[in-house]
């Protein structure tokens, strides 16, 4: 879909994405991946693409072990290097899931911190994203350009997360003011200090409900627009900073074209 739209819009080379395979316990289903990953490059060749993400929270399922994870990224880049592609290869798992071994073997390092998860309040919630970075990821590349956070962001409504405890009096509130919060002081700093991210996520994801138990009911709304594409309440309040804040940092024009912003698209 994301491919399509591009070449409808006459953008190829132009809007660039990273293209990720999914892997995780059922080898039928991760040859089956793999076989599709080998079929875009085939029929799309490597012009659309930033490079590629193989897997997304493997060791934290503990689908895989780092050492069988590694052999799947060896086999990929063999196979593009067969074709004559030359993209680089990331791997994405939970910030402090990370090993060495596996970051040996990829070109980038990409980590989802989620300060939601954390139990911290929204107020804090950046300078608790950059610290926890800084204290488990960026030390595997010295390039900084290597290291990207792959997912942050925040839900929208329900629930309040404690993190690690079994209660709490503030935590972490899913509401749109909390994530206009976090977004606010996360995306000026972020662009001050060159950190490259995605933000979870584009849109709210219906299907994950499934997720949602008991108190928990926010795995379907990370989105900044709801499943009807339309930007959440926020964003209209919000608009006034989003410009001051990518125009003082010369990332966009007065037409609010946003440059390296970012957002995840699932599908």
């Amino acid at each position: 879909m994301v491919l399509h739209a591009i070449d409808r819009l006459g953008l190829n080379g132009t809007v660039k994405v990273w293209l990720g395979v999914w892997q995780d316990s059922n080898s039928t289903t991760n040859t089956r991946q793999l076989e599709q990953l080998y079929n875009i490059f085939d029929e799309h060749g490597s012009e659309s693409f930033v490079g590629v993400i193989v897997g997304n929270e493997v060791l934290y399922r503990k689908d895989m072990t780092a050492t069988e994870l590694v052999s799947v990224i060896q086999d990929v880049k063999h196979n593009m290097t067969s074709r004559g592609i030359d993209l680089p290869i990331a791997s994405s798992d939970l910030g402090d899931n990370w090993t060495s071994e596996l970051a040996n073997a990829v070109d980038y390092v990409m980590a989802n911190i989620h300060p939601f998860f954390a139990g911290v309040t929204a107020d804090v919630a950046a300078s608790w994203t950059w610290d926890f970075w800084q204290n488990h990821d960026v030390a595997f590349k010295t390039n900084a350009s290597q290291n990207i956070i792959s997912e942050t962001g925040w839900p929208s409504t329900g629930g309040t997360d404690c993190g690690a405890a079994t209660s709490c009096a503030e935590g972490s509130v899913a509401g749109i003011d909390e994530m206009n919060t976090f977004m606010e002081n996360w995306v000026c700093d972020a662009i001050t200090n060159g950190t490259n991210y995605f933000w979870f996520e584009a849109f709210d994801e219906p299907w994950k409900i499934r997720y949602n138990s008991g108190d928990e009911n926010w795995e379907d709304h990370w989105g900044i627009m709801d499943v009807n594409r339309v930007l959440k309440g926020w964003c209209e309040d919000s608009r006034l900073w989003w410009k001051d804040c990518f125009v003082m940092n010369g990332c966009v024009d007065e037409e609010l074209r946003v440059c390296d912003l970012w957002v995840i698209v699932d599908g």
